[in-house]
């Protein structure tokens, strides 16, 4: 069988002649071509190996497949190569293989603020309410206290309680151990048994046992005596 051959022409511009049924590498970028035994030259892209990473990076000059970049580690907290993120309000930011950037981004829309006096506080893209009491539109715990700062307010629980201002718990002060006294129940003394109260306490003493006057407080009797010792 007369086999034909494929012209081609090389980098210096000369043609050659590859032989039929032969594999061409790289006649043009990122490609390879089959000369088939009727002369034809059939180029396809070539193949690229399976990228587990949802953003490759698009191939550079002199590159033909994409590739995984390198992820970011930003506030301790990795993201992958071509990621959006937005720490924060109004800032935007990208990885871009193992390098974080952010720009800072206003908002196309600004909640209404009825009020006179307005300002941008440091950070923040939208102006906030200032020279007023924010506990107004502050909803907190109702065993809690609203504090009031320039930009904003917080919610604290109040004593005897715990947890962020917005829920508040009541603590049990009659679990609460100390290592020092044995005898001692919670913050009530000896010869008394504790009584726990929403956000309080109250100590009163025990069958058999008399307050000791000088030991009262607002929580009720701190300690008592046992009366069958007295008598002794």
């Amino acid at each position: 069988m007369y086999q034909r051959g494929c012209p081609i022409l090389d980098n210096s511009g000369k043609t050659t002649i590859i032989e039929s049924g032969s594999l061409v590498q790289n006649y043009t970028e990122c490609s390879e071509c089959h000369c088939d035994y009727e002369g034809n030259l059939y180029c396809k892209p070539i193949g690229c190996p399976f990228l587990n990473c949802a953003y490759p990076l698009t191939p550079l000059p002199g590159q033909c497949c994409p590739q995984c970049g390198k992820r970011c580690l930003f506030n301790g907290r990795f993201y992958e190569s071509g990621e959006y993120f937005s720490p924060k309000t109004c800032t935007y930011c990208s990885c871009k293989d193992g390098r974080v950037e952010c720009s800072f981004k206003f908002p196309t829309h600004c909640p209404r603020l009825d009020c006179r006096d307005q300002e941008l506080p440091p950070g923040e893209c939208c102006p906030v309410c200032s020279n007023i009491d924010h506990c107004i539109f502050k909803s907190c715990s109702p065993n809690a206290t609203c504090q009031s700062g320039k930009y904003s307010a917080v919610c604290r629980c109040n004593e005897g309680f715990f947890g962020d201002g917005q829920d508040c718990y009541d603590i049990d002060e009659c679990l609460m151990k100390d290592n020092t006294n044995i005898e001692k129940k919670g913050k009530c003394g000896r010869g008394t048994f504790c009584i726990n109260l929403p956000g309080s306490f109250l100590c009163k003493c025990l069958p058999g046992f008399s307050p000791i006057l000088d030991d009262k407080t607002e929580n009720g009797t701190k300690s008592c005596f046992d009366l069958k010792k007295s008598f002794n």
